[in-house]
């Protein structure tokens, strides 16, 4: 067992120990909801009955946050962890959850499970956002994020023995580390609605590549970084621009 968010988790061979730094994200994800929130809520009202009938009509692109039911998916979520603390505190959020690994999500079944949100949760089997295909439309997502494995392949026999029976899968990210990132920014924005946003875990020495490649993009905002407790760049968060 080990304690994420104060919640206890079951771990196993098959998952990745989520650690104290993940909590970052987490804390950025709730901070970010809470200022889409706020701003949501100071939107000034459509003027006219035509103009409320007009903003009905618009695409899902265009919705505005729902602060009734947010729809949040989680990439690569391995033990559950950040998804089962999202669930405990966004109680009202719709919560899709993906891994490639069978083992992962069952593992994160029975955290879901033992923390009573396994309701609010559908883990789905899948590589990223192949995994959510007919859950998630275009335009639907509210907030994306993601603790995909980034070490670079070469260091990955470097790490402490300790990490080292944990899934290379999970930890493994390239010749660079920044393999599923690419992916991860590539695919997004597909499904992000514009204001929404994408949030990811990187490694201490990646924030300048994974901010260059979200503004290659051309579909987000300019991204931003939250530090750990120990002061290293740990997630950055980006919203999608408009159109």
């Amino acid at each position: 067992m080990r304690e994420f968010w104060s919640l206890s988790l079951a771990v196993s061979s098959g998952v990745l120990v989520p650690r104290p730094e993940t909590e970052t994200l987490v804390e950025a994800t709730l901070a970010v909801w809470s200022e889409m929130t706020a701003e949501a809520s100071h939107e000034p009202r459509a003027a006219s009955r035509a103009q409320r009938a007009e903003s009905r009509e618009l695409s899902a692109e265009s919705r505005e946050p729902s602060a009734e039911r947010p729809t949040i998916v989680e990439l690569c979520t391995g033990s559950g962890a950040v998804a089962i603390a999202l669930a405990t505190e966004i109680p009202t959020a719709r919560i899709l959850a993906t891994d490639v690994s069978w083992r992962a999500l069952r593992v994160a079944r029975a955290n879901a499970l033992a923390h009573a949100v396994a309701g609010r949760i559908a883990f789905l089997r899948g590589n990223l956002w192949q995994a959510v295909n007919g859950q998630a439309p275009a335009g639907s997502v509210d907030l994306v994020v993601a603790n995909p494995p980034y070490v670079p392949t070469r260091d990955v026999a470097t790490l402490m023995p300790e990490i080292q029976w944990e899934p290379r899968l999970a930890l493994d990210g390239g010749a660079d580390g920044l393999r599923v990132q690419r992916d991860i920014i590539a695919t997004s924005p597909e499904r992000i609605r514009p204001g929404g946003c994408l949030l990811l875990e990187i490694g201490a020495d990646q924030a300048e590549a994974i901010l260059a490649l979200l503004g290659k993009t051309g579909r987000f905002e300019t991204g931003r970084i939250f530090r750990d407790l120990a002061g290293r760049p740990r997630v950055i968060a980006a919203r999608r621009r408009d159109g």
